[in-house]
């Protein structure tokens, strides 16, 4: 499963100096609220232009 760690998470994440518990209850809750999603229309593997993150469609 990906998580997003603050700075403060990161050592101790590398150093596997946390438990399972500590990284499910504790960790990567910094960036709620922090992070937007929207849908973005299809691409291929050789496209590469910043429009590729615009809001495709309504953000509803």
């Amino acid at each position: 499963m990906p998580v997003m760690l603050s700075g403060d998470e990161l050592m101790p994440w590398l150093r596997h100096g946390v438990t399972d518990d500590d990284v499910r209850n504790h960790f990567g809750l910094s960036w709620s609220g922090q992070m937007n999603m929207h849908p973005v229309r299809p691409f291929g593997i050789r496209d590469d232009d910043p429009s590729l993150i615009e809001q495709d469609g309504f953000g509803f």
